[in-house]
C-alpha cells in the first residue's frame, strides 16, 4: 500500500546547515521539485501507489488494464459487456470450466450480456441399450409423524434400522379405513428399507413405515387357510378380492398338481342328504388342508323301512309272561311295554320310513397333498346301522366307493400387477380367474408392505426407435460436437470461443435465434381471390401456422382468425441462408401455373412477393437418384434445364415430404414442366 511520507517535507532535514544558512532559494527549490514529483501520476506518487497499480480492485483502469488483459485475457476482445474488474478477477473460474455449459453461459454474459443454451448432439444419438429405466418406490408411513411431512419434497429419507436412502419427490397423504396414510415417493433408492420402521430426514421430518392396511404387494399360498384352487394355467390374470380390498390384479406364475378334490366312482345306495358323514383319512396332507366332502344330491330313490325299537332290554324277559312285558333288566319303550307273546312285532316295536338312494354328486372343498392320497369313506348315520342287504354282498348306506385324486392347475405363485387400495393384512385374499372359465377359485394369505416398488417405466426416449434420437452421422449428431444456441452469430464469436474455452477435439456449432415482429397493419387484402385460391371466396380469412410470404416462413402458435387493415402478425422468423446442391437431378411432374386474379399483383401491397396454387409433386429422376431428404418448410431452389427456358434459381417452400424420392411445394413451379433439373436446398448456419 502507499505510504503517506513525504519527501520534500524532509528536504531542509537533509541538507548542510550552511545551504540551509546561505541557500534558501536551492531549499525552496528543492523542496518544490519534489512537492511536484509527490503529485497525482508523477514518479514519485507512482512508486508509493505499485501495490495499489496491481491489484485490480483499485488499479487505474485507463493505464494498466490492457496489462491485465495481455496477461489474463490475452484471447478477449478490447471490448467487453461485463464489469472489467470483476472478469478480470474471477476470469480464472471460466478457464477451470472449460468445456461445460457454465463456462459458455458466462463467457457469453461477459461479451453479449446474453443468456444462451448449449445443446448437446450427442444426448439425442440413438444407441442401443441405451434406455432409462426407473422404479420408484412408495413408503406409506403412518403415525406418529414428526414435522411437516409436506417439507420432506428434494430431501433425503433414511431408514433408521434398514439404514436404507431415497430422495423424496412426492408426497400425498390419504385416509384408508380411517386410518391416515402418507405416502413418499422416492428415487434414487439404495438398500432396501423395513415394514415398521421409522424413516427420517436430516432434519427430523417423517414417520413408520405400515403395513397393517394398504395395496397388495403379494398373495401367498400354502398355509392351513390358503387353497390354489384347480383348472389354472400360468399367465392366466386373476382379480384378487378380499373383505375390505379392492381393484387389485395379477398374474399366474406358478401352478401345482397338488390340490385334490373328492370323486364318486360309485354311488352307492341308502344314502341320504344330511345324514351321510364323509371321512376323509391319512395322505400326505400339505399345511393342514385335508378337504371336506359332503352329499348334495341322491339319485335312483326308495324308500327304508326300519324299526326304532330294540329287544336288547327284554333278553331276561320270559315270553308269555303276564298280561304284558315288562324288562328285568332295563327300559323299554311303550310299544314293547305294552305287547305281550301274541302281539305283531309290526305293532310291538316302533317304525319309520327314510327316502334314500345312490349318491348322485358332491359337495367339496380342495385338499392339498404330495404324492399320497387319502382314503374316502361315506357311511349314512341312519341307514348303515340298519344292515340292510344291497343284494350284492354288501350293505346299504355304506356300500358307495369315493376316491380322491390330484387336479390339475393350482395356484402356487402369482406376481401382483395392480395393488389396489384398502387391503387388511388378516383377511383373506380371494383368486378369481379372469382368463378362462370352469376354474375353482384359490385362496391366498395377503401380503402387505408399506414399501412398494412401483411397476418400471423408461425415463426420457433413450434407445426408442421411432422417437427423436437420430443416427449417429460423424458430423452434426457425434459424441464430440456441441451446438450454441444464440441471437449472436456464429461468425461473431467463433474465433474467440475456439481461443478461449473450447476443447480440443470437439466440434463447434451455432444456431441464431432470431425474434422479430412483422407490422402487417398497412396490408390491404383485396376480396377478389376465387374460391380456387387458398383462403377461399372473401379475401384471405386465416394464417395457419408455416404461412409463407416470399422467403419468409411465418411460424404462429396459434392460427390468426384472419388479416385486415389493422391485422399485426409477429411470428418468429426462420432464417435458412445457405444453399446447398442435391445429389442427383428432378423433374417436375406439372407446373399449375396459377393466372394472376387481381388487378394488381399482390405485390403491390406486401414488400415480398406471394403465389398461391395447388401443390404439385416433385421426383428425383431414373431408380430414386433424388437422394438428399428435405424437411417440410425447408427453402429450395430449381434450376430449370429445359431446353428454350430462361428460368433459373427460382426459390421455393417444400411443403409435404413423402420420402427421399418425392415431396410437395407450397407454391407452383414458374417454369413448364422439366426434367434433369438440378435442387439447391438450405441448410442453417
Amino acid at each position: 500500500m502507499a505510504t503517506n511520507n513525504k519527501t520534500s517535507a524532509l528536504v531542509q532535514s537533509q541538507l548542510p546547515q550552511y545551504l540551509v544558512e546561505d541557500g534558501p532559494n536551492l531549499i525552496a527549490f528543492m523542496k518544490a521539485y519534489y512537492e511536484w514529483m509527490e503529485t497525482t501520476n508523477q514518479a514519485t506518487d507512482a512508486s508509493r501507489n505499485l501495490l495499489n497499480y496491481q491489484d485490480i480492485d483499485t488499479t487505474d483502469l485507463e493505464k494498466f488494464y490492457e496489462y491485465f488483459k495481455k496477461e489474463v485475457l490475452c484471447d478477449f476482445p478490447k471490448v467487453i459487456l461485463a464489469d472489467q474488474r470483476l472478469v478480470a478477477k474471477r476470469i480464472k473460474d471460466l478457464y477451470r470450466s472449460k468445456g461445460s455449459s457454465a463456462a459458455y453461459n458466462l463467457l457469453f454474459r461477459i461479451l453479449f450480456d446474453e443468456d444462451i443454451s448449449v445443446v448437446r448432439p450427442s444426448e439425442s444419438i440413438l444407441r442401443a441399450s441405451d434406455g432409462r429405466w426407473q422404479q420408484d418406490t412408495v413408503l406409506r408411513l403412518g403415525q406418529p409423524f414428526s414435522g411437516n411431512l409436506d417439507n420432506a419434497i428434494d430431501k433425503v429419507v433414511t431408514g433408521q434400522n434398514s439404514g436404507a436412502k431415497g430422495k423424496v419427490t412426492r408426497v400425498l397423504s390419504v385416509f384408508e379405513n380411517g386410518i391416515a396414510v402418507t405416502q413418499f415417493r422416492l428415487v434414487e433408492v439404495s438398500g432396501t428399507f423395513f415394514d415398521l420402521e421409522q424413516v427420517l430426514t436430516s432434519d427430523g421430518i417423517g414417520g413408520y413405515v405400515v403395513n397393517t392396511i394398504g395395496p397388495l404387494t403379494d398373495v401367498t399360498f400354502g398355509t392351513a387357510s390358503t387353497t390354489g384352487g384347480t383348472g389354472h394355467q400360468v399367465g392366466d390374470f386373476v382379480n384378487l378380492t378380499s373383505t375390505t380390498g379392492s381393484q387389485a390384479t395379477g398374474r399366474i406364475d406358478a401352478t401345482t398338481n397338488q390340490a385334490v378334490d373328492f370323486n364318486i366312482l360309485s354311488g352307492g345306495s341308502g344314502y341320504t342328504v344330511g345324514d351321510t358323514v364323509i371321512t376323509i383319512s391319512g395322505g400326505n396332507v400339505k399345511g393342514g388342508l385335508v378337504g371336506s366332502a359332503t352329499v348334495a344330491s341322491i339319485s335312483n330313490t326308495e324308500t327304508l323301512f326300519g324299526y326304532t325299537d330294540t329287544i336288547e332290554n327284554l333278553k331276561q324277559t320270559p315270553i308269555g309272561y303276564g298280561p304284558t312285558y315288562s324288562s328285568n333288566s332295563g327300559v323299554i319303550s311303550s310299544n314293547l311295554a305294552s305287547s305281550n307273546s301274541s302281539t305283531a312285532l309290526s305293532a310291538a316295536l316302533g317304525t319309520f320310513a327314510i327316502t334314500a338312494g345312490k349318491i348322485a354328486s358332491l359337495t367339496t372343498t380342495l385338499g392339498n397333498y404330495d404324492v399320497t392320497l387319502p382314503i374316502v369313506v361315506a357311511e349314512d348315520s341312519i341307514v348303515s346301522p340298519l344292515d340292510l342287504p344291497d343284494g350284492f354282498g354288501g350293505f346299504k348306506g355304506r356300500n358307495a366307493l369315493l376316491n380322491a385324486s390330484f387336479q390339475p392347475g393350482s395356484i402356487t405363485d402369482i406376481t401382483v400387477l395392480n395393488g389396489g387400495t384398502s387391503y387388511n393384512a388378516i383377511d383373506a385374499v380371494t383368486v378369481v380367474n379372469t382368463s378362462r372359465g370352469g376354474t375353482n377359485n384359490g385362496i391366498g394369505d395377503p401380503v402387505i408392505s408399506g414399501v412398494v416398488t412401483l411397476p418400471g417405466a423408461y425415463k426420457g426416449t433413450k434407445g426408442q426407435l421411432s422417437s427423436d434420437m437420430r443416427l449417429q452421422d460423424n458430423y452434426y449428431y457425434q459424441q464430440f460436437s456441441y451446438d450454441i444456441n444464440s441471437s449472436t452469430a456464429l461468425k461473431t464469436y467463433r474465433d474467440i470461443v475456439h481461443d478461449v474455452i473450447h476443447p480440443a477435439g470437439t466440434k463447434l456449432f451455432g444456431t441464431v435465434n432470431i425474434g422479430k415482429t412483422i407490422d402487417a397493419s398497412g396490408v390491404t387484402v383485396e376480396s377478389a381471390l376465387t374460391s380456387d385460391l387458398v383462403g377461399g371466396k372473401q379475401g384471405l380469412p386465416s394464417i395457419a401456422a408455416n404461412t409463407t410470404f416470399g422467403n419468409i416462413v411465418i411460424e404462429l402458435a396459434a392460427i390468426v382468425p384472419s388479416i385486415t387493415s389493422n391485422t399485426i402478425v409477429a411470428p418468429a422468423l426462420t432464417v435458412q441462408n445457405q444453399f446447398v446442391t442435391a445429389n442427383g437431378t428432378i423433374y417436375v411432374a406439372n407446373n399449375n401455373v396459377v393466372n394472376n386474379f387481381l388487378t394488381f399483383a399482390i405485390t403491390s401491397y406486401l414488400p415480398e412477393p406471394v403465389m398461391f396454387g395447388t401443390a404439385f409433386n416433385v421426383q428425383g429422376d431414373g431408380n430414386a437418384t433424388f437422394g438428399t431428404f428435405l424437411q417440410g418448410g425447408s427453402f429450395i431452389e430449381i434450376e430449370d434445364k429445359q431446353l428454350g427456358s430462361a428460368v433459373g434459381n427460382t426459390t421455393y417452400i417444400v411443403n409435404t415430404v413423402f420420402s427421399n424420392t418425392s415431396f410437395t411445394m407450397n407454391t407452383p413451379f414458374v417454369g413448364g414442366a422439366t426434367s434433369n433439373g438440378i435442387l439447391r436446398y438450405t441448410r442453417v448456419i
